[in-house]
């Protein structure tokens, strides 16, 4: 039989969830050279409400602050794609 150990990965073992920040996200979107504008189009989000996270007047839900992540994730990946394809143009 399988003891318990304290690493078990179990429903009831508590996670620390850590939410990016305001600097977080912008500082994110800036490496990615990204517009607040950019941002809110990938994200599915009003800019207003880029702004207002980024600006850290506005808490954003759960579900509003994942799509920004997602745009953020989704815009590094592009970002990875042109930059391979260029690589591959380059050496061709």
């Amino acid at each position: 039989m399988n003891e318990r150990t304290d690493t078990d990965d179990t429903l009831d073992s508590p996670r620390e969830i850590v939410l990016p920040t305001p600097e977080d996200i912008r500082s994110l979107r800036h490496d990615l050279g990204l517009s607040r504008r950019e941002l809110a189009e990938t994200a599915g989000v009003h800019i207003n409400t880029v702004e207002g996270v980024e600006m850290g007047e506005t808490d954003p839900t759960l579900p509003t602050l994942a799509r920004i992540v997602e745009g953020l994730i989704v815009a590094e990946a592009r970002a990875r794609h042109e930059e391979q394809a260029a690589e591959r143009t380059a050496d061709a």
